[in-house]
C-alpha cells in the first residue's frame, strides 16, 4: 500500500509557497494552505466537495492573490511534481511478483487528472486506486485502508502502508497494517534532504521481506 503525494509524486512544495508569496496580497503564510487557517480547502478539494473553480476563487480570495486567471494557477499547481521513478520500479516489481498493490492517496480532482492523462502507467501498475476525490474518502479516516482491504480479500496483517504522514502511519497500525514512515517531508511540508536515504531504507527492507520469504509468496497473492 503506497501513498502518492511524496512518496510516488515527489512534489516541489517550496516552488508552491514561492509562487503563492509572489501573487499574495496579505500576510498569510503558503504553509496556511496544508497545516493552517485554509487547510479545510484543500480537504474539501481532495474529497471533490469543490470543483477547480472554486479551489482556485477561495485560494485566491483568502490569499488576497493578484494572479490573473484561473489557467495560470493551475498550470503551475500541476507542474510542481515528479514521479519518483524509483520508487515507482518498486511498485511494479512488486506487482509482478504476485502481491497486490494499492494506491492510498489523498488526490484532488486535478492531480488526478494530471496523473492520469501524463503519467498513466503509475495507476495501471496498482491492483486497486483508493483516490480521496474519486471515493469520498480521505486519510486518515480509517476506512481508506479498510475498503480497498475488504475488496481484495486482504487480511490488514497481511498489508504494508508506506506514507510520508506520521499520523496516517498511526492510524494504519491501529488497523492490524504494518506502518513504514517515509521520512522524507518536514512539518511545513517540504522536502528535508533525506529522500535517497529513506528510498534506500525502504529498498533494504523490502529485501529483507523477500530474502524472509515474507509476503513473497505467490500462493498468498490476491
Amino acid at each position: 500500500m503506497f501513498d502518492f503525494g511524496n512518496v510516488l509524486g515527489i512534489f516541489d512544495t517550496p516552488r508552491w509557497y514561492r509562487f503563492i508569496n509572489k501573487y499574495r496580497g496579505n500576510c498569510l503564510e503558503p504553509h496556511e494552505i496544508f497545516s493552517g487557517a485554509i487547510a479545510h480547502l484543500v480537504k474539501d478539494f481532495d474529497l471533490g466537495r469543490i470543483n477547480e473553480t472554486e479551489f482556485y476563487s477561495q485560494i485566491r480570495l483568502a490569499y488576497r492573490m493578484s494572479i490573473p486567471n484561473q489557467g495560470d494557477f493551475f498550470e503551475e499547481f500541476g507542474s510542481n511534481f515528479v514521479i519518483d521513478d524509483e520508487m515507482f520500479k518498486i511498485v511494479k516489481d512488486l506487482k509482478q511478483r504476485g502481491l497486490a498493490t494499492v494506491l492510498i492517496s489523498n488526490l484532488n480532482p486535478f492531480h488526478d487528472k494530471c496523473v492520469t492523462e501524463r503519467h498513466p502507467e503509475v495507476f495501471e501498475s496498482f491492483n486497486y486506486l483508493m483516490i480521496s476525490s474519486r471515493e469520498g474518502v480521505a486519510k486518515p479516516d480509517s476506512e481508506a485502508w479498510i475498503r480497498p482491504i475488504e475488496q481484495l480479500g486482504l487480511k490488514p496483517e497481511e498489508c504494508v502502508f508506506v506514507d510520508d504522514s506520521r499520523k496516517n502511519i498511526e492510524v494504519a497500525c491501529g488497523l492490524g497494517i504494518k506502518g513504514w514512515h517515509y521520512n522524507v517531508t518536514d512539518i511545513i511540508f517540504c522536502q528535508n534532504g533525506r529522500l535517497e536515504e529513506e528510498r534506500l531504507k525502504f529498498k533494504n527492507f523490502l529485501t529483507l521481506l523477500g530474502n524472509l520469504s515474507i509476503f513473497f509468496d505467490k500462493n498468498k497473492s490476491h
